[in-house]
């Protein structure tokens, strides 16, 4: 997030950000910059945050590494082209970063929507949007976008919330370093509340808030193990070469400060496309009524970052 402000205001012209479930595209799309989450494998995300060791203790974090993802930050979207090319380990997909695209092939698809009772509607001028960018391609390139419905996806919230929990098995350990926590969570989860907590509200609601029984248990994992398939199985029929999936980055713009806590169910937004492994873009479109950043994301097949 502070990177993202950083690019935003001028104070820099390139970052870099690691990506889990989303935090890479999420700031950029509250602060009305690019950034860029590549296909899985694509980027070497050695380094990057939570690491196998911290303070010469192995963490317990085997799986993580699969939805770990390191993309470029920037204003213009000609730099992720020149960042990518640093970044690439694959030199074929390298090769083809820059080329021109011919737009009469492309296809569009967009999503408006994720219809979960768990998620926040998506905000009319963020639908308007997308609206904008879908009209532009259509008639600047002559094709005719079309809509999708993924009602396969109202899950998707849960899913994606065990999938990182099965990668995580004990997020205090990641937090503290291996050393665990000499206090009860729960209770000092409550005494956040008059202010005589041991660790911040955030970092308390997120230890918590892993572990809350409408959310994970381990009796579901096999079905959201098949849910993940069914994913994967529904996204290669609809993405090719040449189509590219429009969708909003949230479905709101930057919230107050401690107001997202009661919205990280909507990550799942961006969530979704770490677990498969997808490229996936969050660009920005302009600004709402109160001035605040809007934008959405685009999404490609994978290793077709190029597009």
């Amino acid at each position: 997030g502070g990177e993202c402000a950083l690019i935003a205001s001028g104070g820099s012209v390139l970052g870099l950000g690691n990506d889990v479930l989303g935090s890479l595209r999420i700031p950029s799309h509250f602060t009305g910059t690019f950034g860029h989450k590549p296909s899985a494998g694509l980027v070497l995300n050695g380094g990057s945050f939570p690491p196998e060791r911290l303070f010469g203790k192995r963490l317990p974090t085997p799986g993580i590494s699969k939805y770990l993802y390191l993309g470029p930050l920037c204003r213009y979207a000609e730099d992720l082209v020149t960042s990518m090319k640093v970044l690439s380990t694959n030199e074929e997909i390298k090769m083809k970063l820059g080329k021109k695209i011919n737009f009469q092939k492309l296809k569009i698809c967009y999503l408006k929507e994720i219809y979960s009772y768990a998620l926040a509607p998506v905000d009319p001028e963020i639908t308007q949007a997308l609206q904008q960018a879908v009209s532009y391609f259509e008639k600047q390139f002559n094709i005719k976008a079309r809509e999708v419905k993924m009602p396969w996806l109202m899950d998707a919230p849960r899913c994606i919330i065990n999938a990182a929990h099965n990668s995580v098995p004990d997020y205090s350990d990641v937090l503290t370093g291996g050393k665990g926590l000499d206090f009860n969570l729960k209770i000092d989860f409550l005494k956040s509340f008059i202010g005589k907590s041991t660790l911040s509200f955030s970092t308390l609601g997120v230890l918590n808030f892993a572990y809350f029984p409408l959310l994970y248990r381990d009796c579901k994992n096999s079905h959201y193990e098949n849910q993940l398939e069914t994913w994967i199985t529904e996204f290669n029929s609809l993405l090719d070469e040449d189509t590219v999936l429009l969708m909003p980055t949230l479905p709101f713009t930057a919230p107050y400060h401690h107001e997202g806590f009661s919205l990280i169910l909507n990550c799942c937004y961006t969530g979704i496309f770490n677990v498969l492994g997808l490229p996936s873009t969050s660009c920005p479109i302009g600004f709402n009524k109160h001035g605040m950043p809007i934008g959405i994301q685009l999404i490609g097949s994978k290793n077709n970052d190029p597009l």
